[in-house]
């Protein structure tokens, strides 16, 4: 859901500036909504006030149903710009489903990277160290 500022009767509703939502279309939106004609001006005079302040006055009067239909319009742009980048992976279905219940989070020092690497080399501890030591004395 899109962000959601609640203030007394003003509700704010973040809105970013997609081709879908744009003036014209936020306003064919909230026509359907007789309780809305008299919170906008009339006739072309819509079209100069801030896109943002429609959106905080159709979302502060229609509320839900307005959030849900703008969270649409961002997630069809969404997936509009990822099938045109060519964004999304194939994925097997079981590995798809391994990540996405993996819990697994590294708690070793160091930089996640480097553990990656198959010739890294980790720091020995003092005592890891100490305990060499003595057994090099050992052998000799």
């Amino acid at each position: 859901m899109p962000a959601v500022v609640k203030n007394s009767n003003l509700q704010q509703i973040y809105l970013p500036h997609y081709e879908s939502l744009t003036i014209q279309k936020i306003f064919g939106y909230l026509k359907q909504y007789p309780a809305m004609s008299s919170y906008f001006p009339d006739g072309n005079e819509i079209y100069k006030c801030p896109r943002q302040w429609i959106a905080n006055v159709g979302f502060s009067v229609i509320q839900d149903p307005f959030g849900q239909w703008v969270k649409q319009q961002m997630e069809f742009r969404d997936q509009k710009v990822a099938v045109k980048g060519n964004l999304n992976i194939s994925m097997d279905p079981d590995i798809a489903a391994a990540y996405a219940q993996s819990t697994a989070v590294s708690t070793s020092k160091g930089i996640g990277a480097n553990m990656l690497k198959l010739g890294t080399k980790r720091r020995r501890t003092t005592a890891q160290i100490a305990a060499e030591k003595e057994e090099e004395a050992l052998r000799e």
